[in-house]
């Protein structure tokens, strides 16, 4: 089963990603049953067709084809400047059909409330991942000494393994520990719950970091960044807060 993920707000196709089976629900109905990442379809996109500048957005349960605005200059094929802000509906003028072509193309320049806004989509968007059922980027270094898997898929494997007293335990690298107490797969899980808030607090601090810059360029260079904790060198329980 493949899902085709798009952007919170903006709408627009970010990427392809397999599905993964819901192991409890797959028992529990009898059937193959996937777990659906957040802002996704199963409706497949058509990319082959898309021309330069267009994009697609996934509005009204449908793919659709919307256009990035950009202006430019265009000059009259006697080489006479005309003053005219043209669209990509415009492009005909490239062919100078109508005695026009254009000799220069940017981007509009976006204002720095867009600017901010877009920053936000992004930082929203790399949050997302976080709550989708397997990441392979979440993993926090344990007390314990290795590494652990720190996805809700990870938590709930603990779980299992609590639930039913196995005391046998694969960490991130594959290595597998085979005497691990239940005190200790109690703090691993406690350890993947920090580090998910921990996750959040980042994500709101940015938030209100990007809120506040002042200038474009601000906007610009900054940059969305999350760090998975580290409990060998971690004592500070206070800096992670619901």
């Amino acid at each position: 089963m493949k899902y085709y993920l798009y952007d919170e707000k903006t709408k627009q196709f970010i990427k392809e990603q397999e599905g993964y089976l819901d192991p409890l629900e797959t028992k529990a109905q009898g059937k193959n049953v996937y777990l659906v990442p957040p802002f996704s379809t199963t409706e497949r996109p058509d990319l082959t067709s898309l021309k330069d500048n267009e994009i697609l957005v996934f509005k009204d349960n449908k793919w659709q084809v919307e256009q990035e605005f950009y202006v430019g200059k265009i000059v009259d094929c006697q080489g006479e400047r005309v003053s005219k802000y043209v669209t990509d509906n415009d492009l005909t003028f490239e062919k100078c059909d109508d005695g026009f072509k254009i000799v220069e193309k940017y981007v509009k320049e976006k204002t720095l409330e867009e600017l901010r806004e877009q920053k936000l989509n992004e930082l929203s968007s790399q949050a997302s991942r976080f709550e989708q059922t397997e990441n392979k980027d979440m993993f926090l270094t344990s007390s314990l000494g290795f590494r652990i898997n720190a996805d809700p898929k990870a938590k709930r494997n603990i779980d299992t393994l609590i639930e039913v007293g196995v005391t046998t335990f694969r960490d991130y690298d594959n290595v597998i520990h085979a005497n691990v107490s239940l005190e200790d797969l109690t703090t691993i899980k406690r350890e993947i719950s920090i580090n998910a808030i921990h996750l959040y607090n980042q994500k709101w601090q940015m938030e209100y970091q990007i809120s506040t810059l002042k200038t474009i360029e601000e906007v610009e260079n900054y940059q969305i960044q999350f760090e998975m904790l580290n409990f060998n060198n971690w004592e500070n329980e206070s800096e992670v807060s619901e």
